[in-house]
């Protein structure tokens, strides 16, 4: 059964001193891996007798169920990281399911609600005269 996927939910900044958020789904989705690789091997005959191809099927299974959900931008931005990562081990993800799990990404990424610079209230709270209340800026040109 896949672990807990949703490891990165914060969209905020990490403080100084804690982990970073997309350094530990990284880290996860490696050690997912690398244990699915070796239970594999070690199920199946150990080294020299299981098929590296299947301890590579193995742990590159583990290691997209380890992938954070694409739930928030942090957690897009580390399912980001990681399908990178599973391109660099090559075992773990392969061109044609890179291609596609970041265009999934981008689409994810796509659907969260944009990030002001400015709240709103702060904007309008800032131009309006005392006793006036609080409305959206108007457009009208």
């Amino acid at each position: 059964m896949p672990e807990s996927r949703d490891t990165t939910d914060s969209q905020s900044v990490p403080e100084p001193g804690l982990p970073n958020p997309t350094a530990i789904a990284v880290a996860r989705c490696r050690d997912a891996y690398l244990k699915a690789y070796l239970a594999f091997r070690d199920n199946n005959g150990g080294p020299g007798k299981a098929s590296t191809h299947y301890c590579e099927k193995a742990g590159g299974r583990a290691f997209r169920n380890a992938l954070p959900q694409l739930s928030s931008r942090q957690n897009i931005l580390a399912f980001i990281a990681c399908i990178a990562e599973g391109v660099l081990l090559e075992e773990a993800i392969d061109g044609n399911d890179s291609g596609r799990l970041l265009y999934a990404a981008q689409v994810a990424l796509g659907a969260l609600p944009r990030e002001s610079s400015q709240p709103l209230a702060t904007i309008s709270s800032a131009n309006r005269k005392p006793g006036r209340p609080v409305t959206k800026p108007t457009t009208d040109a």
